[in-house]
């Protein structure tokens, strides 16, 4: 995750705003708003992503996601590897706050369900990584959809009659 975060930062444009959100029992943002990707931020952010570890507690998103909504505009990237305990108190603000949450849930322990549940809610999209797989490469593609308009009212057309189409509908779609 960390050389993901990396990778990201180094493909903000000078015009974009960010902030880093750290989680888990409690939060700490980077800025106290999002802030220009100009060089002196993303020096900070590279640091402040240095030294990210797993050693915040439990996995408090809610409060974590609540920040990032009070932030500002734009679309919201999570990465998380916990288990979430309090599914409604974060879905219905993640629905209220208008954002887009793109969902990258990390590991063996994830609560699949709530993260593609909380990506599907917000028009987002949700991306899982299992241990034995590329993360990073991952988590970059899967920013890289942000920016990208969703397709909707997607129709799946088969050459022969299907005997049965998973998922029965498609919602939507993000290339890559």
């Amino acid at each position: 995750a960390r050389a993901a975060l990396e990778e990201i930062l180094s493909l903000l444009e000078p015009e974009d705003r960010f902030n880093l959100i750290a989680f888990g029992s409690s939060h700490r943002a980077l800025f106290p708003e999002p802030v220009m990707a100009d060089g002196g931020h993303i020096r900070e952010a590279t640091r402040f992503v240095g030294q990210l570890d797993a050693s915040m507690g439990g996995t408090n998103i809610g409060s974590a996601l609540d920040a990032a909504y009070r932030s500002g505009r734009g679309d919201v990237l999570l990465i998380t590897d916990g288990e979430v305990w309090n599914d409604e108190g974060v879905l219905v603000p993640a629905r209220r706050s208008g954002k887009r949450i793109f969902t990258v849930g990390v590991g063996s322990s994830v609560s699949e369900a709530f993260v593609r549940e909380l990506a599907e809610q917000t028009g987002g999209a949700c991306e899982l990584v299992s241990p034995r797989e590329d993360m990073a490469e991952r988590i970059v593609r899967h920013f890289r959809r942000m920016d990208q308009p969703r397709a909707v009212r997607v129709n799946v057309e088969w050459p022969v009659a299907a005997g049965r189409q998973l998922p029965e509908a498609v919602d939507a779609v993000y290339g890559g």
